[in-house]
């Protein structure tokens, strides 16, 4: 499986009208994790596809486990790579204990998006992806939250 969405309750305000606002969970990693995406090697690995005129407000992820020592994960889109989060703020070879809660917006342990001030409207339909580089991880797992709301929804 290279990509899902799973529903979350939510709503959103985009002028007068209400719009609901969704979440993707997905996972990346070594094939012994059983990740939804298996990244055993460096490149680009699309999580997410977004379709045209769909908001996405925020992504955050967190480290389930440590990836190899040299292995730095950016999630972004083909605009920009590291557009959501950057290995400085991701920490991939940190494991974080925090735990989750997907109804609360800001969840202990989990980054911010860093590239998407009050998210980005897409005019155009393309993929968020996780970009491994510097090395081929050998262990490590980690998961990502999209927040989005739906083409005319919004």
């Amino acid at each position: 499986m290279s990509k899902i969405t799973i529903p979350q309750v939510g709503e959103s305000y985009v002028g007068d009208n209400p719009a609901v606002v969704k979440c993707a969970r997905v996972t990346i990693g070594v094939s012994s994790g059983a990740p939804d995406v298996i990244t055993e090697a460096t490149g680009v690995f699309p999580i997410f596809n977004v379709p045209i005129g769909c908001l996405v407000s925020e992504v955050k992820g967190r480290v389930l486990e440590a990836f190899t020592a040299t292995v730095n994960v950016n999630v972004g889109d083909s605009d920009d790579t590291d557009g959501y989060l950057t290995e400085a703020v991701l920490a991939s070879t940190a494991y974080s204990s925090d735990t989750v809660n997907v109804l609360k917006r800001n969840v202990s342990g989990y980054v911010d998006s860093t590239g998407a001030d009050g998210g980005r409207v897409y005019d155009v339909a393309q993929d968020i992806s996780a970009v491994i580089d510097t090395a081929s991880p050998v262990v490590g797992k980690a998961e990502f939250f999209i927040f989005y709301t739906q083409a005319g929804l919004i």
